[in-house]
């Protein structure tokens, strides 16, 4: 039995980073794997010896196809089993997605999230619950601190992600500006993020502005506003470790993620995380292993995409409370200064230990088995049948039995 693997194995996306563990952890496990890339992004990303032979490997003679990309590129392979992988952030998909789909043998969905999503929106295939794996020997590393001078003496709250109203930057900056007005020089946020996918160029024009449109909408008579840190430039894993290291805080505002690898990353360093539980995050961020606020669902809104069926407003996600976060950030703050405020530093560390335990159970040599055992499980069904039966537990959970 052979896997084909197509997807964005080259890319700096979470698609890239998600496939290639997955691919990674089924090679581990004994499966034959060969993968084809798709690019999305400039990112120059250098494989590794086991993934250059996976790229390299024929592709003739393989027996299934399973595709990590969004349905609109996803096509049927006949006389193959079709497997799509996918990942999501709202309440709904659109119909053509629907359709596509429905003719997959079998869907993989990172997050019980997403799997109600899919179902509910009219996906009649089996649907498989598949968490994202990750190399946890990388996160058991010690990554140097970034020394830069703009944040010594400072709390250090960061976010790393892709400008978008999707993540939600807009609630954090307003969060963070109401924070820290009294204290300017107390704090600093540093935003690691990109507009484009491709020719990068003048973003860092952009995102100051859209930061000074944030300042104009709040309308505070101040001379001097907490600092916020840009950066725009591309870092490779390593570098983005030393981010996590660095920060004396992540703080997550997404309005819905397919899964969240910059949270959960910060967690498995352990860099305490301030985040909500929505969508695919309630997989992984518990009010045992993170400080949690809170919000409620809304209405898609103002979101660009050149799809006129995505992010539409007859789809929910959720809208971070603003001023939840703002009394999180404040209270994180006062007690990293030993002024507790509702939070104490024990509590901080008792979340930032239980969520380095919870982060292992994500491991791909324990993860990697259990897909592989469902993935073969569906290629026989496929054979006998010429259809995947579902069991009647189809969540793989790649946490110990």
């Amino acid at each position: 039995m052979k896997i084909l693997m197509t997807g964005p194995f080259g890319d700096f996306s979470g698609y890239a980073h998600a496939g290639r563990n997955l691919a990674n952890a089924l090679h581990l496990a004994g499966a034959d794997v060969a993968l084809r890339s798709i690019r999305y992004d400039d990112f120059d990303y250098q494989p590794t010896e086991v993934e250059t032979q996976m790229l390299n490997k024929p592709i003739r003679d393989c027996d299934i196809v399973m595709q990590l990309t969004t349905p609109n590129e996803i096509r049927y392979v006949p006389n193959k089993m079709n497997i799509a992988h996918i990942f999501w952030e709202t309440t709904r998909i659109p119909k053509y997605w629907v359709d596509q789909l429905n003719l997959m043998d079998l869907i993989i969905a990172p997050c019980r999230f997403n799997a109600a999503v899919l179902a509910q929106c009219g996906i009649e295939k089996p649907i498989c619950v598949c968490h994202p794996v990750f190399d946890m020997q990388k996160y058991n590393r010690n990554y140097p601190k970034f020394l830069w001078p703009e944040i010594q003496g400072r709390t250090v709250f960061y976010n790393v992600c892709q400008l978008s109203a999707k993540k939600g930057i807009d609630v954090l900056l307003k969060a963070y500006f109401r924070a820290f007005i009294d204290r300017p020089d107390e704090a600093i946020l540093v935003l690691k993020v990109y507009i484009n996918m491709r020719n990068r160029h003048n973003e860092m024009a952009q995102i100051q502005g859209f930061i000074q449109t944030i300042k104009n909408g709040l309308r505070i008579p101040t001379e001097k506003w907490p600092p916020v840190y840009v950066i725009t430039d591309i870092m490779d894993d390593e570098d983005l470790y030393r981010l996590h290291k660095t920060g004396d805080a992540y703080v997550c505002t997404s309005r819905g993620e397919g899964w969240g690898i910059p949270p959960f990353e910060a967690m498995a360093l352990g860099t305490p995380l301030i985040s909500h539980t929505w969508s695919s995050l309630g997989d992984f961020v518990t009010e045992k292993n993170a400080i949690v606020y809170g919000g409620q669902a809304s209405i898609v809104f103002d979101h660009n995409h050149p799809d006129p069926f995505l992010y539409t407003g007859m789809e929910e996600w959720f809208e971070p409370n603003s001023f939840q976060l703002m009394q999180t950030m404040r209270a994180f703050h006062d007690a990293k200064r030993g002024n507790p405020n509702g939070l104490t530093i024990e509590t901080v560390d008792e979340h930032t230990q239980q969520a380095l335990k919870d982060t292992r159970e994500f491991d791909l040599r324990a993860g990697g088995p259990r897909i592989y055992t469902e993935i073969k499980r569906s290629f026989e069904s496929w054979q006998q049948y010429g259809v995947v039966k579902p069991q009647d537990e189809v969540e793989v959970k790649n946490e110990a039995n």
